[in-house]
């Protein structure tokens, strides 16, 4: 028996919680804070309720991790949850299993060979000192703000080549909702169908019209443009299959892009938000700037 397989046999029961919810309350409250705990007090493997039936598995034993992940993927399915982003990212990458899954990911492949992820990396830079080039001495941001429009900025010129005017009204905003309303109906033990008229699934269905209104008008155009682009759009719209030849639908097409919008805009935001935050603590910032 490997040192991973040990490490899960004995893996530990946190403290029992209530009946019905199990560890909800304390998961809901502060997540960050209850997974840190369980981390100290239960080692690298623990185990807790979410409800009366949801059984979590807390890894942090990186063998373990690699045959979750890579070695026996294949004995592995994604958590339930993950079905409650399919209403904003659809197929994606990020919510679609097996077979589908490993197509997907051979078509998306070629967006992330050297010689695109070397133009990402200047259009990034270029996006960046392009918008910091507008702050003034003294100013009071919001860094979280900047870290927003920053990444908008940046996700929009790599995916399609355009800036985005009112970048933050037309995309970030209503992404922003529906990712909120998403982590909401993930953390509750009993969450209402969508279809259900509440004003809460109403605010949902209209963040999601309003992004899809956006995405498919830009498939749309790119489909009569003559050009040919070399975002990831355009590698996305060209990408055909090996073994039969066919691309993606408009549909698939929109999933990939909310996927990767998903990724790339709000938790890359939020990480280096904190990173800047964390750098400011540790007294660096006045020799970086």
């Amino acid at each position: 028996m490997s040192h991973a397989d040990d490490v899960f046999r004995t893996s530990q029961m946190v403290p029992k919680g209530r009946l019905v919810s199990g560890h909800t309350k304390e998961f809901q409250t502060d997540p960050i804070g209850f997974l840190t705990r369980l981390s100290k007090e239960y080692g690298e493997v623990a185990k807790f309720r979410l409800g009366p039936f949801q059984t979590v598995y807390h890894v942090l034993n990186p063998d373990l991790i690699k045959q979750i992940l890579v070695t026996k993927q294949q004995s592995f399915v994604k958590s339930k949850d993950f079905n409650l982003l399919k209403p904003l990212i659809g197929e994606g990458l990020l919510t679609s299993e097996k077979d589908f899954h490993m197509r997907q990911r051979r078509l998306i492949q070629p967006s992330f060979k050297k010689t695109h992820i070397s133009q990402y990396a200047k259009d990034m830079i270029d996006v960046t000192m392009d918008y910091i080039s507008t702050w003034q001495h003294d100013d009071e941001r919001s860094i979280t703000k900047d870290m927003m429009d920053i990444t908008l900025g940046i996700i929009s010129k790599t995916m399609f080549s355009m800036e985005f005017k009112d970048g933050y009204e037309t995309v970030g905003k209503p992404l922003e909702t529906a990712l909120r309303i998403t982590v909401k109906r993930m953390r509750k033990i009993y969450r209402m169908p969508l279809w259900v008229p509440t004003k809460i699934n109403r605010e949902y269905k209209k963040a999601i019209q309003r992004l899809d209104k956006v995405i498919y008008g830009i498939i749309e155009k790119r489909k009569n443009d003559t050009v040919k682009h070399e975002d990831m759009l355009g590698i996305l719209m060209d990408a055909r299959d090996a073994d039969d030849g066919l691309g993606m639908s408009s549909h698939q097409v929109r999933d990939e892009l909310m996927t990767i919008f998903l990724a790339g805009h709000e938790t890359t935001a939020n990480a280096l938000s904190w990173a800047l935050c964390n750098f400011e603590a540790s007294g660096n910032s006045s020799q970086a700037f």
